[in-house]
């Protein structure tokens, strides 16, 4: 049979890891057409004041200003915003005429529980006493669907094609879960309220109730809600990163907080380093948790940081990227330093100031230059591959039989094949500009 080189490459940058984004849920900011859309409302002089603005990269432009309301939700449907503030839902169609552009489409309720599924913005809403789920494509409301009285928890999380929630009825919280169609209470509880959102890790819902992670498989013949392990404290923002769902835990012995991951089984801590601070907003960025805490040496101001490869490091310093920056300036009225709604467009991580400005953080990519890479010197039995990178890196392979599975980047990174089993592989330390060369004579057959 003859053999194919399925070459997936892996890169490393100066020693840090460059692996595919992960796109990011906020409520503040939203992409649609290329461009970033952002919202501002704060409480002013006059009241609440809020704003709708345009960021394509480099130019902030204000686009409208909004009711004088807390802006709860902004979100991208179909061709148009979502924007939901109070008791009202707007959309805003860029394309329409500058006087038509925002609408209003629903009023009277406090919406909430937001979640994007099958390509509609879901949301509840509670009338009379009765909670509803309900969804918008873009062009038109559909009915309500009856969840029942029990008031939902505010993490809404798409799981195993339905969404998936709990709601209390009587003295235990059941696990609901709603499927394009119809509504389902699973016989599954927890006695404790759920502490923080859910998460999908590994294929399983995690839970974290009365300090401990509980698992749920939906793909399971038998599905229950599987106690996994004590976290010892209340998880704070859970993020998942790969494999690994991070969070911040609080010592009341010692009085510190520290950063740690479970892997769906155990519990480990990812850095022994000491925090006086919670770490807060956690994102995934490129492979990376990323947050900001407290900063002990200066009253009243955040820090930002991240960590990678068993370290916890400050963004502000880190040089073998471009370190945090303003992108734009928003409401230069406001003076505020929280830091919040991160989100991640055309590669690079922004959050807002408050609401004063964008800011940015950007973690630099390795890629192939022009031509690279390419076969030579083909055998039956072996082959040489050229490679040229724009940036000192590493580059990694490995030879998969004809017709096999597309391992993920991390399974090439270790030398396996999809299904995790080691196969021919090998790696090259490559210079910025200059050609290196891998040599495959080994797993190759005609």
């Amino acid at each position: 049979m003859r053999s194919r080189i399925g070459l997936t490459v892996f890169l490393i940058f100066t020693g840090l890891l460059a692996s595919p984004a992960r796109a990011m849920h906020t409520d503040q900011m939203a992409v649609l057409d290329g461009k970033l859309y952002i919202v501002t409302s704060y409480y002013g002089s006059s009241g609440y004041e809020a704003k709708l603005w345009s960021y394509d990269g480099s130019t902030m432009t204000e686009l409208t200003d909004l009711e004088s309301s807390w802006v709860n939700h902004v979100e991208a449907v179909g061709s148009k915003l979502v924007i939901v503030m109070s008791n009202t839902m707007y959309t805003y169609d860029p394309s329409a005429a500058a006087n038509s552009r925002l609408n209003n489409i629903a009023t009277g309720y406090s919406y909430d529980h937001f979640v994007l599924y099958n390509s509609k913005l879901y949301y509840t809403y509670n009338s009379s006493g009765v909670f509803y789920l309900q969804s918008f494509d873009g062009s038109t409301l559909s009915d309500g669907v009856n969840i029942g009285s029990a008031r939902p928890y505010w993490s809404f999380v798409t799981y195993n094609n339905k969404i998936f929630w709990f709601q209390r009825v009587s003295s235990n919280n059941y696990l609901y879960n709603y499927d394009g169609t119809s509504v389902t209470k699973t016989n599954q509880y927890i006695s404790s309220y759920p502490q923080g959102r859910l998460n999908v890790l590994n294929n399983k819902l995690i839970i974290a109730a009365d300090d401990k992670f509980y698992a749920y498989d939906d793909t399971a013949e038998s599905d229950t809600i599987a106690y996994k392990a004590d976290i010892g404290s209340y998880p704070s923002s859970p993020t998942v990163v790969g494999d690994r769902l991070y969070f911040s835990a609080y010592s009341s012995t010692t009085g510190n907080h520290n950063l740690k991951y479970f892997d769906g089984s155990s519990i480990s801590s990812a850095s022994s380093v000491a925090l006086s601070s919670g770490l807060y907003n956690m994102t995934a960025y490129m492979g990376r948790p990323i947050y900001h805490l407290s900063d002990p040496n200066s009253s009243g101001s955040q820090k930002l940081g991240g960590y990678y490869n068993g370290s916890l490091y400050n963004l502000a310093s880190d040089t073998e990227n471009d370190p945090p920056s303003k992108a734009a300036d928003l409401v230069t009225s406001n003076t505020g330093t929280w830091l919040h709604s991160f989100f991640e467009y055309n590669g690079t991580l922004y959050w807002k100031k408050d609401q004063n400005a964008l800011w940015k953080y950007k973690i630099s990519t390795i890629e192939f230059s022009s031509g690279y890479p390419f076969a030579y010197n083909v055998s039956s039995t072996s082959l040489d591959i050229s490679v040229k990178t724009d940036k000192d890196g590493k580059v990694y392979y490995v030879a998969l039989v004809d017709g096999a599975t597309a391992p993920t980047s991390a399974q090439v990174k270790a030398g396996t094949n999809a299904s995790g089993t080691s196969v021919t592989s090998g790696n090259e330390t490559v210079s910025a500009d200059e050609a290196g060369r891998l040599t495959i004579s080994s797993g190759l057959s005609t």
